[in-house]
């Protein structure tokens, strides 16, 4: 799910605007009364970081993967395991704050200045939209990209700029060894995924760079459905 879980209950644990009403939601009890099966509940951006792992760079450690779709979001594997937080919380960059300015951009969480509320896909559909353009969300800004739309295409690289920022105080803190990228914008390979790396490479000392691999996700829109069997499989075989 698209928010911070309680991975021993299976519950959402915090409130989140994509995920209206759900706080404390039993979704895992849920599920195996309906289906009789066992239910596995994480984040998404964590499915996405064990199924990439796994299934592309098994040798590589630490792993951080990020997800920039309709909003922005992060999952790290060490050693083969996902990175945890002591309260659910953990990846959460989408709400890292960007400008102190109180009139910045206003994000969905209600506060202003996050880096989800400049650089998401969904800030992105906004931007175009006010500009006329029928954006409803992040992967029809990827099209708009695709089809050679300056405007679209403009935004989804200063997104990868403004993103990288951020992701350079996260390899300076994690020294990853991969930096694997998903989601909608992955898809608008040269200009996002160049500029992320443009920024990134700029801001970050170079010991910490030295090593780094920079990657579009292998596995494309399927590397979140690897990451959750590879959870259910874990779980089940512990």
């Amino acid at each position: 799910v698209p928010g911070p879980v309680d991975v021993a209950t299976g519950r959402v644990v915090h409130h989140t605007p994509v995920l209206p009403g759900w706080r404390d939601h039993p979704v895992r009890d849920l599920l195996e009364q309906r289906f009789g099966v066992l239910c596995v509940v994480d984040n998404d951006a964590n499915a996405m970081a064990l199924g990439e792992h796994h299934t592309e760079w098994p040798d590589s450690s630490p792993l951080l993967f990020v997800k920039v779709g309709t909003g922005i979001g992060a999952g790290v594997v060490v050693d083969g395991r996902l990175l945890r937080g002591a309260d659910g919380a953990e990846g959460d960059i989408g709400h890292v704050r960007i400008t102190s300015a109180d009139d910045g951009p206003l994000c969905v969480c209600g506060a202003r200045g996050c880096l989800a509320a400049s650089a998401s896909g969904r800030a992105l559909a906004r931007a175009l939209r006010e500009q006329g353009e029928d954006v409803p969300d992040s992967r029809s800004v990827v099209e708009l990209a695709l089809a050679g739309h300056a405007e679209a295409t403009r935004l989804v690289r200063e997104a990868g700029l403004v993103i990288g920022d951020v992701l350079a105080t996260a390899v300076s803190l994690l020294n990853p060894r991969v930096l694997a990228l998903g989601g909608d914008l992955v898809l608008v390979q040269d200009h996002f995924v160049g500029a992320v790396c443009e920024r990134l490479y700029q801001r970050t000392q170079p010991q910490a760079a030295r090593g780094l691999r920079v990657v579009a996700s292998g596995l494309g829109d399927r590397v979140g459905v690897v990451g959750a069997a590879r959870l259910a499989l874990e779980e089940v075989l512990s």
